[in-house]
């Protein structure tokens, strides 16, 4: 009873919005934890995501009333839940091939030059799925804030390694757990 009043006098759209975010969320969640016990993404868990971007675009498609060109808002959702499906399916579209090809590209050629990994096959997955709900600008933006966080904490573990005269941490770390909190603030930023 007390839910029915509290969403009552919300649009239908912004709490299929809303709902998809919160799910978002727990599964980014859920998936920082598994990469920072087993240093690996399951795909089925990149795969729900996925699948949770799709039934709530269909959802906002049935909910968001007329289809436009004109997308009303920085993040694909908002297109969508405003009545711009097909802008913000076309932003989500051109989001996960532009980062997926950068993350490939870039990565493979710091992989030829340094021997080593530079991304995880699942952390390249991710970030392309999140380009669904983050558009082209979200989900850059949530890979540049990845990165600026991960960084810092390298930086942290290595001064306090070297302030205890132990050896320096190691290279490989989980990087989900970065990509969600950048998820998270890029969600925050623009949802206003």
């Amino acid at each position: 009873m007390m839910i029915v009043v509290l969403v009552y006098p919300l649009p239908l759209s912004a709490v299929v919005s809303a709902t998809a975010w919160a799910c978002a969320v727990a599964l980014l969640v859920r998936i920082a934890i598994v990469d920072m016990r087993t240093r690996t993404i399951p795909n089925k868990l990149t795969l729900s995501l996925a699948v949770l971007w799709a039934v709530s675009a269909m959802l906002l498609c049935l909910v968001g009333g007329g289809a436009s060109w004109e997308p009303s808002g920085p993040l694909p959702f908002s297109a969508m839940a405003s009545g711009s499906v097909r802008a913000g399916v076309a932003q989500s579209l051109v989001a996960v091939a532009s980062v997926a090809a950068v993350l490939l590209a870039s990565g493979g050629s710091m992989t030829a030059a340094t021997g080593s990994p530079a991304i995880g096959g699942g952390d390249v997955k991710l970030l392309a799925v999140l380009g669904l709900y983050l558009g082209f600008y979200g989900v850059f933006a949530c890979l540049a804030g990845a990165c600026i966080l991960a960084l810092a904490v390298q930086v942290v573990r290595c001064a306090v390694a070297r302030i205890k005269r132990a050896p320096p941490p190691a290279r490989d770390f989980p990087f989900a757990p970065y990509i969600g909190m950048a998820f998270a603030a890029v969600v925050l930023a623009g949802l206003w």
